[in-house]
């Protein structure tokens, strides 16, 4: 332990100290809350004690900006030396390592906070700046204990409501000089400008003032990330909702206007509000105008006619933000503590009304603050004798989050059970806050083998042991001779890991890669910190390519495509310069064994298809088809599936079958796809197993198990936090099919088909799965079970969201790319003869570095234009033209519209 004990305290020099038991601090001015109270005494190596005259909590200032506070921080005027608990700093979830003459000292959540020298005698000094805040030399300062009861309310505003004795409960208040440094972070702003006069309520309920505040960052617990505000201009009261999109106002409004007037008994007269969308859609007018109610909206991009609502919204925000930095309370419960300052500003002084507060000027009744405690604070919530055993705790730790909405209750917060508790019954410990770093452990990676049923190495055979007991052999035992088995029963939970829920992040890892994805970033920090130091690792940052997938992230959503890969299939079969093909199969092409065709080379050949699927026995027409599918793969192999950002995802799919389609045993081929949103993921096309004996029985098969990965996936999405609430909607092409599904019908062409495929019956009677006609026009899965022409063959994919490689290119060129005036003309390969497209765009340069080129390529005369450098023609399938260009008959359609912009 390093101890200085002759010369004068060094109130900014600390020692790291692995023998030291707690934190102890010889200087008072360090201290940014002392508690005076707690007495306790220490004993040093050599049997002397010395005595604790306090305990608190002293805030420095790392090197990288950073506020640290150290906390339960043993007061001992006797000391000379302030020491660091190497042992409490690694309970309180900090990692320390002393290597190489250093010691570190690591946060999961901000990385190296603290790194010292070894100095010459061997010790760890470490030189921090102390920051003095909000100091509390006694726990009974009333003044900073109302400061922060009512929400770092000013402290001439709580002078004010003493005076004028605008409240009861309240004592004296004095104004200290110190400052309150989370008032100083929440609420520091730019000077104001002169103010001016405007038009005041004369009456409640006369002018309301509404504003809507956010997105904020993060969403609540609830999904909440919007806030919006009733403020009554002649009381100044407020009230506030929390909505998950803007669309949500007008509800708001609505409960809003019923409350009041129910209370009130006036109506609403005047809606004061900014012209937002979601103030001025139709609905809100058409409301507003049945109930008499007028409108006064500020002038476009004028926010300062409506100064009433938008310094209400930065006065929540900026107490919001003192909130949360004093308790060090997760931002994820920012509508806790609106709700908490929303109470509280009801019952503080405003100029606006004289010598009363909001409350007592819309109610008519002075308030009391007596129950008002700090909000964030440890608070015990007592168990009702029902919900508790004889030997259970009587009371259970919480965090305060204000009162009860619905009941004269505190409301509070577990943050072991995750849940919020309804309290009259509460203990309240103002001066001790929740550590909510310890609720966010550094995740640990265990080894692979410690999930395997661990066994000993046996010395003599042993019979299985079936039972749910691990085997024990005894060090003795001899290896001949009969064996006697004990088994003793493993403990429960024995090997159960640690469980916690934090938000969630989703994990992948297949050998040396690994990605991950979630809603918190600083746990994606904490996760990657951990993993690196448990493992040697690099960061590549956001995911551009894995598993021979290349992703495109954009703020509109995410690209996929296998470019590079279908680059190496083609390179390695010598096929790099082949011409392109517009369909992977031809149309009519029906593939059989071909026992009397040219055989080829085997291995070739099963190395192709190895690099596509799987088949083998080849002959000359399977290796054409097998080289058709690169041909197409040369034409496309810019194209992939683009994920387009929405709020909502829908989930559905397709199903098909082609009867009779394999020429040798005339089995059918089963194909279904399952789209996300806007793209598709996942998709099959496989033989069936059985032969069927009409298209509704091989269309009814097909829908099985399409229903079978429909059940897989739905699982997936439940896991992933996406749970479908109501029927997966799945579409099919085949009315006697669809019925079959639901009734027992047709039964005399039905009776035959195995037990198996009902199982489908019982998804859609339980209402997992419905089955629903589409047009075989519109039948996506089509694409999987047969040959297509090319025009169907490019409409279903299309609708299967398959786009050009990074379409948002196109936007930088949209005004300069024109269609021609004549209609336009495609050759068999797909390919438009106008030659006003430019397809082979370079994707790894900014789009400022090509656009003078490509300008001047778009100028060209058409003979300078190459074959690859030529659109494909359908535009749309990039999902930019506004109108497509692949069909003479849309062309027609549109009146052969010249200029038209894509």
């Amino acid at each position: 332990m390093a101890v200085q004990t002759h010369k004068e305290p060094a109130a900014d020099v600390w020692y790291v100290d692995t023998g030291c038991s707690n934190h102890m601090c010889g200087s008072k001015s360090s201290f940014s809350y002392l508690n005076e109270d707690f007495h306790s005494t220490i004993s040093f190596g050599d049997c002397s004690t010395v005595i604790v005259m306090g305990k608190g909590d002293v805030k420095i200032r790392t090197k990288n900006g950073f506020i640290e506070t150290i906390s339960n921080v043993f007061y001992v005027p006797d000391l000379k030396s302030n020491l660091l608990s190497a042992g409490q700093l690694q309970e309180n979830g900090y990692i320390i390592t002393i290597q190489q003459g250093a010691c570190e000292i690591y946060d999961p959540t901000k990385g190296a906070i603290v790194i010292v020298e070894m100095s010459s005698n061997r010790l760890f000094p470490l030189k921090i700046e102390s920051v003095q805040s909000c100091l509390m030399t006694e726990v009974k300062d009333s003044s900073w204990l109302w400061h922060f009861r009512y929400g770092h309310l000013s402290f001439g505003g709580l002078k004010t409501l003493q005076q004028k004795n605008m409240v009861t409960g309240l004592p004296q208040i004095a104004i200290p000089s110190q400052v309150c440094e989370e008032c100083v972070v929440g609420k520091q702003h730019r000077s104001q400008f002169p103010e001016g006069k405007s038009w005041r309520a004369k009456s409640v309920l006369e002018l309301v003032h509404s504003d809507i505040c956010g997105p904020i960052k993060p969403s609540s617990n609830g999904g909440k990330r919007y806030l919006i505000t009733f403020i009554d201009d002649y009381t100044r009261k407020t009230w506030v909702d929390f909505l998950q999109e803007k669309s949500e106002a007008f509800s708001a409004f609505k409960c809003f206007k019923a409350r009041v007037e129910n209370e009130s008994g006036k109506t609403i007269n005047t809606l004061r509000t900014d012209r937002g969308g979601e103030y001025c859609s139709k609905e809100f007018e058409l409301f507003c105008e049945v109930h008499a109610i007028r409108r006064e909206l500020t002038a476009a991009y004028t926010p300062q006619q409506n100064g009433v609502s938008e310094r209400k919204n930065r006065t929540i925000l900026n107490m919001v933000r003192s909130l949360l930095a004093r308790g060090r309370i997760p931002k994820k419960f920012w509508p806790e503590a609106v709700n908490w300052i929303i109470h509280v500003l009801n019952r503080s002084p405003t100029f606006a009304v004289q010598d009363m507060t909001p409350e007592e000027a819309w109610s008519g009744q002075r308030p009391a603050v007596d129950h008002f405690r700090i909000f964030g604070c440890i608070a015990y919530a007592h168990i009702p004798d029902a919900k508790r055993k004889k030997l259970d705790d009587k009371s259970e730790k919480c965090v305060f989050l204000g009162v009860s909405e619905v009941s004269k209750a505190y409301k509070l917060f577990n943050p072991l059970t995750k849940k919020i508790v309804t309290s009259r019954d509460v203990v309240f410990e103002e001066e001790s806050t929740w550590d909510w770093n310890r609720q966010q452990p550094t995740p640990v990676i265990f080894d692979s083998d410690a999930e395997e049923k661990m066994q000993p190495t046996p010395m003599i055979s042993m019979p299985e042991n079936t039972s749910n007991a691990t085997p024990i052999v005894a060090e003795t035992l001899p290896a001949t001779g009969e064996a006697t088995d004990v088994a003793v029963q493993s403990p429960r939970r024995a090997r159960k890991r640690p469980a916690w829920m934090k938000d969630y992040k989703v994990t992948g890892i297949d050998q040396d890669d690994l990605i991950y994805t979630g809603n918190d970033s600083v746990m994606f920090e904490e996760f990657k910190k951990s993993m690196m130091v448990e493992f040697e690792m690099s960061d590549l940052g956001m995911m551009h390519y894995f598993l021979g997938i290349e992703v495109v992230q954009s703020t509109n959503g995410i690209f996929i495509c296998q470019k590079k890969y279908v680059r190496e299939i083609l390179d390695r079969f010598q096929m790099k310069d082949c011409n392109p093909v517009s369909t992977p199969t031809e149309f009519g092409l029906m593939l059989n064994k071909d026992h009397e065709g040219e055989k080829v080379d085997s291995t070739l050949y099963k190395q192709i298809v190895g690099s596509l699927m799987y088949m083998e026995n080849p002959t000359e027409k399977h290796m054409l088809a097998a080289k058709r599918i690169f041909r197409y793969l040369q034409g496309t192999r810019d194209f992939g599936l683009f994920y387009k950002k929405s709020k909502k995802l829908d989930f559905f799919g397709f199903t098909d079958s082609d009867y009779a389609g394999d020429q040798d045993d005339r089995r059918s081929t089963s194909g279904y796809v399952f789209m996300l949103g806007t793209g598709a993921v996942s998709w099959s096309s496989k033989k069936q197993s059985i032969v069927t004996l009409s298209t509704t029985e091989a269309e009814f098969v097909a829908a099985t198990a399409c229903a079978c990965q429909a059940i897989w996936l739905r699982r997936i999405l439940e896991e992933l936090q996406f749970k479908q609430t109501g029927a997966t909607i799945v579409f099919c092409d085949n009315n006697s099919a669809i019925k079959l599904s639901k009734n027992p019908v047709l039964h005399g062409r039905s009776k035959h088909i195995d037990v198996k495929y009902y199982f489908l019956r019982d998804l859609s009677i339980d209402g997992t799965i419905d089955l629903k006609y589409c047009r075989s026009e519109a039948q996506v899965a089509d694409i999987f079970t047969k040959p297509l022409r090319f025009l169907p063959f490019q409409k279903l994919r299309s609708m299967r969201r398959k786009v050009g490689y990074l379409p948002s290119l196109w936007n930088h060129v949209a005004s300069i790319v024109k269609v021609s005036n004549s209609l336009s003309k495609c050759s068999k390969y797909g390919r438009c003869h106008s030659q006003y497209f430019i397809h082979n765009i370079p994707t790894i340069f900014h789009p400022s570095q090509f656009l003078p080129t490509l300008t001047a390529r778009l100028k060209a005369v058409p003979g300078k234009l190459t074959a690859i450098e030529r659109m494909p023609c359908d535009m749309s399938s990039i999902g930019l033209a506004s109108f497509r260009t692949s069909l003479g008959s849309e062309m027609l359609k549109n009146k052969r519209q010249a200029n038209a912009s894509v």
